[in-house]
């Protein structure tokens, strides 16, 4: 990132993933000078913001998460860029259980 700017809200979830909790994403900070943008993830539930974490990234620091986490950052307000490698992990062979749900049931 360069000054000012910043990343917006999402994540790397994809609807084909039966497991989501299978599949990570990974934040390595090749620099982060100080005044960097602070990597914030929206934990939520049910479609409503519950919980908001934020991360102060540091050089050679790496975040690993779950790849459907909702996850933003901040402005970056330091003129030396910040660098960022991104990167998803997928298992090999990941699981196809069908995870239930409610379409079994009916409406009264």
């Amino acid at each position: 990132l360069d000054f000012g700017q910043s990343v917006m809200a999402h994540s790397h979830r994809m609807n084909n993933h039966m497991n989501p909790s299978e599949f990570y994403s990974v934040a390595y900070y090749a620099n982060a000078p100080e005044n960097s943008a602070k990597l914030i993830f929206e934990v939520g539930h049910s479609n409503i913001s519950e919980s908001i974490y934020m991360i102060e990234p540091g050089n050679s620091m790496l975040v690993i998460f779950n790849s459907y986490m909702k996850h933003m950052t901040t402005r970056h307000l330091s003129e030396e860029k910040r660098i960022a490698v991104s990167a998803n992990l997928s298992p090999r062979n990941p699981s196809t259980l069908v995870i239930p749900d409610l379409s079994g049931y009916k409406v009264v």
